[in-house]
C-alpha cells in the first residue's frame, strides 16, 4: 500500500483575477508537504499553465457570490495574487459572501 503522505497535499487558496473575480478553492500540491516542492510557491511557479481548482467559488471583487463549480481550470497569467486560505471556503461565507 503506497503512503499517502507522499502523493500530495490539498490547500484552500483564494486566487484574485485581472477579470476582477476572486476564485476560491482547493488545490491539490503533488509533493508532500514537508518536501521542497511542496510549497504554494513552488506550485505557482512550475511549467503549468493552468492551475486546476476543485469545489470552487466565484466571488465578484465586491464579495458577492457569482457562481459555484465542483472544478475550474484558472490560468495563470490571469491571476494577479494567489494566496493561502486557512478554513475551508463555506467557513468564511455569510450569505454569499466572503470575508
Amino acid at each position: 500500500m503506497q503512503d499517502r503522505s507522499r502523493m500530495g497535499h490539498k490547500l484552500i487558496v483564494k486566487a484574485y483575477s485581472t477579470n476582477q473575480l476572486v476564485f476560491v478553492g482547493e488545490i491539490t500540491i503533488r509533493a508532500s508537504a514537508e518536501s521542497y516542492r511542496g510549497r504554494l510557491s513552488d506550485f505557482i511557479n512550475d511549467a503549468n499553465s493552468f492551475i486546476p481548482m476543485t469545489d470552487v467559488n466565484i466571488y465578484s471583487n465586491d464579495g458577492k457570490l457569482i457562481s459555484t463549480t465542483p472544478f475550474l481550470c484558472v490560468n495563470k497569467q490571469a491571476i494577479i495574487f494567489l494566496v493561502e486560505e486557512e478554513t475551508p471556503p463555506s467557513a468564511n461565507k455569510i450569505e454569499g459572501e466572503w470575508v
